[in-house]
């Protein structure tokens, strides 16, 4: 008869050691028995097997224990299994004994299973800001998550709106702007001063002689009668400047220069007079040389003019000499 630790097949003549991860605790037995979850049994011939430790676990039959892979823990003995760390923490280490040894992921991570080892950083558009997160959360509106791993959500600054996505934000039409950051449509998108246009779409600068001081998509103003801008994208009132012939302050209104005064710039310089006995034509002169002899006075059309010599005459106004 076979001890225990072994057996005896139908007709074999000698007794055979039971297996690694088998026993046989009886004598005469015609085969030996697979070690139960949790426990194993390391040599051959055994009569008993033995329970893994706690922080180990085993199955049905086996010759050794397996300590818990990372991620996992077991506090009891005799098991056939180790238990995950719950989602949103992990561990690193092999054979852990307890949930104390699960560490909470860090803000910008999460765990979204059971039995992590390792934490995942937040993926793009999505930000975690507390620890032990099982889900990162989506950006709001107006703000964006351009890398991974991010605690909080960047703006989107002052010129871009609109999110596509998450992941970034969309820049204004050409020229147009948003009035603050975290702007969260296409439509916040406006024309600022010295550009018109409808909101959301490209700008226009206003022209030459035009102006406009808000932010939207109101029209370009006309500057004052008689006055101008010096370039496009005028933006203030002020920008409009009395044109040459015409006087007063930047932004109007302006006047004309009354006959005997002349100006030949754009700006809100003053009206000259014309040399002495000489004279404008009319109102709004713009050039030295329409000042003009007077009568008894010859001389080129911007001066100097010279009196009529005794024996001659001159009757109307203007460059012809003296007869």
């Amino acid at each position: 008869n076979c001890t225990p630790g072994g057996f005896s097949g139908a007709g074999a003549s000698v007794c055979t050691k039971c297996s690694k991860g088998y026993y046989e605790d009886r004598f005469a037995s015609t085969a030996c028995k697979g070690c139960e979850n949790g426990k194993y049994a390391a040599l051959t011939g055994t009569i008993q097997c033995n329970g893994c430790p706690s922080q180990a676990y085993t199955n049905s039959p086996s010759s050794a224990c397996w300590l818990c892979s990372p991620g996992t823990y077991q506090r009891m003995t005799n098991a056939s299994f180790c238990w995950g760390c719950p989602s949103g923490s992990y561990a690193t280490a092999y054979g852990q004994a307890s949930i104390s040894s699960c560490s909470a992921c860090g803000p910008g991570k999460y765990a979204s299973g059971t039995g992590q080892s390792v934490c995942s950083a937040c993926p793009l558009g999505k930000y975690s800001d507390v620890s032990g997160s099982v889900l990162c959360i989506p950006c709001p509106q107006g703000t964006f998550a351009g890398s991974t791993g991010l605690t909080v959500c960047q703006k989107c600054s002052a010129g871009s709106s609109g999110i596509i996505s998450a992941t970034s934000c969309q820049t204004c039409p050409l020229y147009s702007s948003t009035l603050q950051d975290s702007s969260t449509s296409l439509t916040d998108c406006k024309c600022p001063a010295g550009y018109s246009g409808p909101d959301h779409s490209p700008c226009t600068a206003c022209a030459v002689g035009e102006y406009k001081i808000s932010m939207g998509s109101d029209a370009c103003q006309y500057c004052p009668s008689h006055s101008t801008t010096l370039q496009v994208a005028s933006n203030s009132f002020e920008d409009c400047k009395c044109m040459a012939g015409y006087t007063g302050p930047d932004g109007g209104p302006c006047t004309a220069c009354p006959v005997g005064k002349y100006k030949n710039l754009t700006g809100s310089d003053a009206c000259q007079y014309c040399p002495s006995h000489s004279t404008t034509l009319q109102v709004a002169s713009n050039s030295s040389e329409d000042c003009t002899c007077v009568a008894g006075y010859t001389g080129p059309d911007g001066g100097p003019c010279t009196a009529c010599p005794v024996g001659k005459y001159k009757t109307l106004t203007g460059s012809d000499a003296c007869q």
